[in-house]
């Protein structure tokens, strides 16, 4: 954690207009580096992929209907990291699907990661969701680490091999 990073005041709010930018350039890259790293396609394909998929999910920006880009700032109201979170019909209600949880890389395992997450799933609560869900890339250790620490249960497991 750097000096100053204050983890007990952490909370979420929208992010800005001013911020999605880069919110939405830095999640379009890393979703197509994962994409990619985990063996599908091409770095071309994959960058067209999450491409498309933000095209579908956030047509409006900030603004699309049922989805949530919150800012989660520490308790000095710096930027420390940004949350996605969708919502959809379920099984059992309004479900929260998590498209997208990120720390700036030099404040992890410090912690804010785990009370992020806990800011999530009461952000997701508040929503009306009775369910929280989650994509993991299969090489992402460190956060499935979390995830499962925090109680998510695998409930589908995808497969592939290049032919």
């Amino acid at each position: 954690m750097t000096q100053g990073t204050d983890i007990s005041g952490m909370s979420l709010r929208a992010c800005t207009p001013t911020e999605y930018p880069a919110f939405e350039a830095r999640s379009r890259q890393e979703y197509a580096e994962e994409i990619h790293r985990n063996g599908v396609g091409t770095l071309e394909a994959a960058r067209a992929k999450a491409d498309a998929d933000l095209a579908r999910l956030l047509p409006d920006g900030i603004d699309s209907v049922d989805q949530h880009i919150l800012t989660v700032v520490d308790g000095n109201g710096d930027q420390v990291g940004s949350i996605w979170i969708g919502m959809k019909d379920g099984v059992d209600g309004p479900e929260a699907f998590g498209y997208d949880f990120w720390i700036r890389p030099e404040l992890r395992d410090a912690g804010l990661g785990r009370r992020a997450m806990e800011l999530a799933a009461d952000h997701a609560r508040t929503l009306g969701a009775v369910r929280l869900g989650l994509n993991v890339f299969g090489d992402n250790e460190r956060a499935l680490h979390l995830y499962r620490s925090f109680g998510f249960q695998v409930t589908s497991v995808n497969m592939a091999m290049q032919l």
